[in-house]
């Protein structure tokens, strides 16, 4: 698309040329093209255009994916611990009665000189006492007249203001203030009920070339460089059962820096977000997008749930500032500091900032509480409600989508006294089982700390003792949110417009096994991307990266053996964290090499080399064993299977000898045996069972056999049997786990037989030694 329009594009011409253009190109998809610049040139129509505004455009499309926070969110708690006014006042009057002391005759005087230098001592001495208190391993900031510690969560903070507060010398109070994003103990940013809560920057590459730059504006995120938007979002299921992904915030860089951001991402920075989390729903399996209610924002940051008063007045030396401070709940000063118009905005929002300027008089404090502090109701209502409906709504009607409502669950802890108990924070795995010969009932559970199963409490029936046990059990609440369907037109849409994200294509396909690996590296590296985690823990690459890394594999393989090898081109891989982090080791390598050969080997290039040795990083952390690379989306289930084979210690001694009598193994085809010329027992037994089980037999010739079907399942259940027999300790703890669960998830690969999974056996293999574990047999 870039190069069609450097090349194509007059210097100027009118939004409907360019969109004529590029649908006459014949090397620019249709669905590129509208997911790059649809809005763009949508919002221009009739306008004439300047060609370096569309390249703009593009590249500012180029953007980078940074995963910031993975779990339940950040909290940006600093707190500043001062000498008061009344504090300095009595060290000077404890000292001067010490001094006093000390004087031979009442009519002597104090040596003031010498009584500055003691309060001077004094003060040290306290501010050593107070920093040895001070409870945290975070480190420690000190400035003029204060100490700072900064990266905390509110219960850290709490943690160190108590610990400064034990110190006791008689002296007023020490202040505590806590600044950054979450000033006030803020609830966490997302509804309860949801799991695998992410937050996330898209990150500017484009103009950063040229020089510009700019921050978010939270000291939280001060390491993220040219930040585009920032969106947090998490996994809900609504009434219907649907897997639903649902982004409860999206934002720019805050009031402060905005001004220094790039037009085009002021506009469209918002919908950028909406669309990076739309492709991610989308390659994920995700049968919703959701965002949360204007309402529920206004929720989320009204200060009257946090703050009892603000207490604010005109300062500065030309009136210009304003002094505030802020009282907590129990009447606590929690923050004391000087702001400008747009430092209030950034830490308050723009109506409380409005209603401070707007009433603010010298020498005379003022304050806001109750009603006041209601913070930013009508202009998230309108954001969320309306405005960004109406942007989506836009957005979808090309793929026939539109925003609607839907209902998702989310939990609250129970009310109930008896949840005073503790039993759900102690006990793991509630369970009403049987007590003595007399009838009675008993609920059981595991305890956290040792692991002990023990008894809580007995009752003269089962139902009695199962209506104790609900008790525990957190009800469940549902919110609204917007939300809408992905159809599966519009996740083939979403996936084929964004080039990162690519389903299999005959071209791209050729593009990885025929044209990349006779390519020069810097030809290679050049159109790397970098790949992106997905939520499954995969590492997702394309075509280029995925050349890189078979070179790799090469050079490891040779440093590992001392002769070459031939690494075949793969569009997915299963493989161990010890081999990813060799290959790191050896991706730094040349990542030096690269940072000096700067002519070969431009900024963008080794940027996205350097983003690939991160994924991988992030990859190895996250596998306690094995992890999976994949271009293509269809690769993805045979990996998956492959994961679980090997955590599950592959099929034994007695199933490959089974396997060896069937057809499938004596004579796979030449198309198997073109992928595979070489392969151990244990390595064929397991390409084998994987093609079978995730649908691929057509590719191999397979299903045109004669009793191919019977075959298949024979061949399975023999594998299945003996991974069984492999990791005969899977029991009732966790059934859920290894090569069982996996099958269970791989019913949508499988083909059926009378309307039954084809592998049918295997799930009898899995409930067969659930019966000998509970039986506790030997098998």
């Amino acid at each position: 698309l870039e190069r069609t329009i450097e090349a194509k594009m007059p210097n100027r011409a009118s939004a409907e040329q360019v969109a004529a253009l590029i649908k006459n190109s014949q090397t620019v998809k249709p669905a590129e093209a509208d997911e790059v610049l649809g809005a763009f040139l949508d919002d221009n129509k009739g306008k004439i255009l300047d060609k370096r505004d569309v390249l703009d455009f593009i590249g500012a499309n180029q953007f980078k994916v940074e995963t910031v926070v993975k779990g339940e969110g950040k909290e940006t708690h600093t707190v500043t611990v001062r000498l008061s006014d009344t504090a300095e006042s009595d060290i000077k009057e404890k000292v001067e009665i010490e001094l006093s002391k000390e004087l031979e005759d009442e009519n002597d005087q104090i040596d003031w000189t010498y009584f500055e230098e003691a309060v001077g001592e004094k003060r040290q001495q306290v501010w050593e006492d107070i920093t040895a208190a001070i409870d945290t391993e975070k480190p420690l900031s000190f400035g003029d007249y204060d100490v700072k510690i900064t990266g905390l969560t509110q219960a850290e903070a709490n943690k160190i203001q108590e610990s400064v507060e034990s110190v006791d010398y008689g002296i007023a109070d020490i202040e505590k203030s806590d600044e950054g994003e979450t000033k006030f103990a803020r609830e966490p940013f997302v509804q309860s009920g949801g799991t695998d809560h992410i937050e996330v920057f898209l990150t500017d590459t484009h103009f950063a070339e040229k020089g510009q730059k700019w921050k978010d504006g939270h000291d939280v995120y001060s390491d993220v460089k040219n930040p585009i938007v920032r969106v947090r979002a998490g996994t809900y299921t609504d009434t219907d059962g649907n897997k639903v992904f649902v982004v409860q915030e999206v934002q720019l860089p805050d009031a402060a820096n905005i001004a220094d951001v790039p037009k085009i991402y002021q506009k469209y920075g918002e919908l950028m977000g909406f669309k990076w989390a739309l492709n991610y729903a989308a390659a994920n399996g995700f049968e919703k997008l959701a965002f949360t209610s204007g309402d529920t924002q206004a929720d989320r940051y009204d200060l009257r749930k946090y703050v009892d008063r603000i207490e604010y007045r005109k300062a500065g030396l030309y009136d210009d500032k304003y002094a505030v401070q802020v009282f907590d709940k129990n009447g606590r000063r929690v923050q004391d500091e000087l702001f400008s118009d747009a430092e209030l905005e950034n830490n308050y929002g723009k109506d409380i900032a409005r209603r401070i300027t707007e009433s603010a008089e010298e020498y005379k404090s003022k304050e806001l509480s109750g009603l006041d502090l209601a913070v930013g109701g009508n202009n998230l209502k309108n954001r969320y409600d309306k405005t960004y409906v109406s942007m989506l709504n836009k957005y979808l009607g090309k793929m026939g989508g539109r925003v609607g409502t839907s209902e998702i669950h989310t939990e609250n802890r129970s009310t109930d006294d008896n949840y005073k108990y503790g039993w759900t924070d102690k006990f793991a795995d509630l369970q009403v089982v049987p007590h003595g010969n007399f009838g009675e009932y008993k609920i059981i559970g595991k305890r956290k700390s040792d692991g002990e199963t023990i008894t809580l409490n007995v009752f003269d029936t089962e139902n009695q003792a199962r209506a104790e046990i609900e008790k525990f059990k957190p009800p469940i609440k549902t919110e609204t949110v917007h939300a809408f369907p992905i159809t599966d037109a519009m996740r083939e849409s979403v996936l084929q417009g964004l080039p990162l994200f690519k389903r299999f294509s005959a071209e791209e396909n050729r593009l990885l096994t025929e044209v990349l690996p006779a390519e020069a590296t810097a030809n290679v590296i050049k159109g790397a991307s970098g790949g992106r985690m997905t939520a499954a823990g995969h590492l997702e690459i394309n075509p280029h990266d995925a050349e890189t890394l078979r070179r790799l594999f090469a050079e490891d393989y040779f440093r590992q053996h001392n002769k070459e090898t031939v690494e075949q081109p793969f569009a997915a891989i299963t493989w161990n964290v010890a081999r990813m982090r060799r290959i790191i080791r050896l991706g730094r390598e040349f990542s030096a090499q690269m940072a000096e050969d700067t002519e070969n080997f431009p900024r963008d290039a080794a940027r996205n080399f350097q983003a690939l040795l991160d994924n991988l990083a992030g990859l190895a952390r996250g596998a306690t064993d094995y992890g999976i690379t994949f271009v293509f989306d269809e690769a993805l289930p045979e990996e998956e299977f492959h994961q679980e084979d090997l955590r599950a210690r592959r099929t034994d001694a007695q199933a490959i000898a089974e396997l060896k009598q069937s057809p499938l193994w004596t004579n796979p085809g030449a198309v198997f045996q073109g992928e595979y010329p070489e392969l151990t027992d244990a390595d064929k037994a397991s390409e084998l069972a994987a093609k079978l089980a995730t649908g691929q037999a057509e590719k191999y010739g397979w299903n045109k056999r004669d009793g191919f079907e019977a075959e298949k399942a024979k061949f399975l259940s023999a594998w299945g049997r003996g991974i069984v027999r492999e990791k005969w300790t899977v029991c009732l703890s966790d059934i859920q786990n290894g090569i069982c669960r996996y099958y269970l998830q791989t019913i949508g690969y499988t083909d059926k037989i009378n309307g039954e999974p084809f592998n049918r056996e295997i799930f009898d293999s899995c409930r067969e030694r659930a019966e000998i574990c509970a039986s506790k047999s030997n098998p």
